[in-house]
């Protein structure tokens, strides 16, 4: 991120808000993207009706505005509530940059072709230093600007409750979620950025923890067996979880008896734009044979989400599991109706995982695909 003391000459001669110290610290931030004119008039961040509903959901998961650092991104009210407003197209923020004596202009856009100018992009220098002054346990970044200049992505729909390493201030973990103005016009989205805020509030005590997780893929049939052996069978309860390509075929099984190992038994792999099997026909089938043998056992329980998708392509392959008691997609969708069910969006709620959505290409392609909502 480039930095220059002749930009500050371009600055707007505004007045700035300071940021709010908390009362009672409980080591999380919330970043704003700008303040108000109320919060201008007031002298303090949040002091209209965007505080008010902050407020509500602060208390709503046990905490108070008083235990929390508000600052923003943008220290002064800009010109026009719309963000895109201090926004210029690619060619026109390099020649500001330029201007400026920088090499390139080095920020991704907000939106398509929307690029903050440089000018604006001083604030960040400001922010970065509040938080490593502040050292927070968690930021919960209010909106797209917020989740912009602290992790460089302004997808929130996508970014939002997913514990996030900040781009800017690298080691601290940042919540994305609605801005309070985003909830008042989609009142449903309340409940959800209720569980966001909760999200990072048992980060900051410590009941939330990030962990490593490994996935183990045999390279042979022995290898699956022993791995079946040492990390499925000693456990009562199992994961399981199917991929399939353009419903056909099973390109893929897994299983979990812990939340640290995964165990991936691959079936097809794609070479150029066809498919093939990964194996020799006696081999698929002995491994078959294995995923039959796992999924068949009457001392073990099976746990799946939306697993009736994965039964109709299991029936056609004669594995008949046994046992499946729980269903992690009817189970959320039973305790929250009005909540999406997709397994993304649980565990954005329910675990401190990356967004591993992204990891594999799906949908048209056909590289996998997974009825999981």
């Amino acid at each position: 991120m480039p930095g220059t003391c002749s930009m500050t000459n371009l600055v707007p001669k505004k007045k700035q808000i300071t940021p709010t110290e908390p009362i009672l610290d409980s080591g999380i931030m919330i970043v704003v993207s700008a303040p108000g004119f109320k919060d201008v008039k007031d002298n303090k961040l949040l002091s209209g009706y965007e505080g008010a509903m902050v407020q509500e959901l602060l208390r709503a998961v046990g905490l108070t505005m008083t235990e929390c650092y508000i600052t923003s991104v943008l220290k002064e009210v800009p010109d026009g509530r719309d963000i895109y407003s201090l926004c210029r197209k690619k060619a026109e923020v390099d020649k500001e940059a330029r201007e400026l004596g920088w090499s390139v202009y080095p920020h991704l856009p907000l939106a398509s072709g929307k690029y903050l100018r440089p000018f604006h992009c001083l604030s960040l220098f400001t922010l970065q230093k509040e938080i490593l002054d502040r050292k927070p346990r968690v930021i919960i970044a209010l909106g797209q600007l917020p989740l912009w200049a602290l992790c460089g992505v302004s997808t929130i729909q996508k970014s939002r409750g997913v514990l996030t390493n900040s781009t800017l201030a690298p080691g601290t973990f940042v919540v994305p979620t609605y801005a309070p103005d985003t909830i008042r016009k989609k009142y449903e989205f309340k409940s959800v950025a209720i569980m966001d805020y909760m999200k990072a509030k048992n980060y900051a005590e410590g009941t939330l923890k990030a962990f490593d997780r490994t996935i183990l893929v045999p390279e042979t049939i022995d290898e699956a067996r022993e791995l079946a052996q040492t990390h499925i069978n000693p456990h009562p309860v199992i994961a399981s979880d199917i991929e399939t390509i353009k419903n056909k075929f099973i390109t893929c099984i897994s299983f979990a008896g812990t939340a640290e190992i995964g165990i991936v038994y691959p079936f097809i792999k794609r070479v150029g734009n066809r498919h093939e099997s990964i194996w020799s026909k006696s081999e698929e089938l002995e491994l078959l044979r294995l995923t039959k043998e796992i999924l068949e056992r009457e001392d073990q329980v099976i746990v799946g989400q939306n697993f009736q998708y994965d039964l109709s392509f299991l029936f056609k392959y004669g594995i008949k599991p046994r046992n499946v008691c729980q269903d992690t997609m009817f189970m959320h969708h039973a305790l929250y109706l009005e909540l999406p069910k997709s397994l993304g969006f649980m565990g954005s709620v329910y675990t401190a995982m990356f967004q591993w959505k992204d990891m594999r290409p799906r949908g048209k392609e056909g590289e996998s695909t997974k009825a999981d909502d």
